[in-house]
């Protein structure tokens, strides 16, 4: 008898976190960041991020490189992108890309997901 509440508890709590409630997956998981542009080679990314922190340092305080792959212009071909942030809210990530696109950056605000930029 003692097991049965410990199995109802559990399937209670696996309820509550199951992806079927969206707010328990999508307020905890959605972070904003800025597409900084694309490269074809990891190098690339990496030689983007360094002259951007070099050049726009205090507009990117604080963020980290992601490298985000979207699908190429062509079939079957990928791009990679440099994403950086988590910054704290789309509105957040639109005024650091208009900071960025007056310096001739290409910016774009989209979500923080990809695999981390090692920077070597």
């Amino acid at each position: 008898n003692q097991l049965m509440p410990q199995t109802n508890s559990a399937a209670a709590a696996n309820e509550n976190n199951s992806p079927s409630n969206p707010e328990v997956t999508n307020t905890t998981r959605t972070e904003f960041a800025v597409d900084l542009g694309g490269e074809k080679t990891v190098d690339g990314l990496r030689a983007r991020w360094a002259t951007l922190r070099g050049n726009h340092g205090s507009t990117l305080e604080g963020m980290r490189p992601l490298i985000s792959i979207k699908e190429g212009p062509k079939a079957g071909t990928v791009e990679l992108r440099l994403v950086a942030g988590p910054v704290a809210n789309a509105a957040a990530a639109a005024r650091i890309c208009a900071r960025l696109q007056t310096k001739g950056v290409p910016c774009i605000p989209t979500v923080f997901d990809g695999q981390r930029l090692s920077l070597r």
